[in-house]
């Protein structure tokens, strides 16, 4: 076992951290798979979790990054033959790496377009976005790399100028 075991976690729906050993140690037999899923390309609308800001990597290769989780609270329309009922309830989060200004310009762009109208700090805003409601599109890009990879990403609808 490697010595990062030692490193602290938080994890959703516990209010304490844990560590790396203890999440190693449980027994796998009972848990439930769970498969990522994009949502269907469509219109939808979206009621926000608290924004979050973390990091990804390690060292020199470490970069912020800004997510919006988000659960679909209506379904306007959606791809041909998907039940609209049972995507209601189901997640998508939408998230930025912020490796430069520019990138936190379109993460403020984000809550700009959802509608959400605030001022202050990053840690602020992401904290009030919670319970915001927006409606927005799926759309599907292709990864430019694996093209069989797609990702589900928010666009909204162009506003008249």
């Amino acid at each position: 076992m490697s010595e990062d075991l030692d490193t602290m976690v938080n994890l959703t729906g516990s209010e304490s951290q844990v560590s790396l050993a203890d999440i190693a140690g449980i027994d796998m037999t009972d848990v439930k798979e769970v498969r990522f899923e994009n949502l269907p390309i469509g219109s939808y609308e979206f009621k926000s979790e608290p924004g979050e800001l973390s990091s990804i990597g390690e060292g020199e290769d470490a970069k912020a990054l800004i997510r919006f989780p988000l659960i679909v609270t209506a379904v306007y329309a959606v791809s041909e033959g998907v039940d609209a009922a049972i995507i209601v309830g189901k997640k998508h989060s939408q998230g930025f790496q912020i490796k430069t200004m520019e990138d936190l310009g379109r993460a403020k762009a984000f809550l700009v377009d959802a509608g959400f109208k605030g001022t202050g700090q990053l840690q602020e805003l992401l904290t009030a976005f919670e319970g915001h409601v927006f409606r927005a599109n799926i759309k599907h890009t292709r990864d430019k790399n694996d093209k069989d990879r797609i990702f589900a990403n928010i666009d909204f609808p162009k506003k008249d100028k």
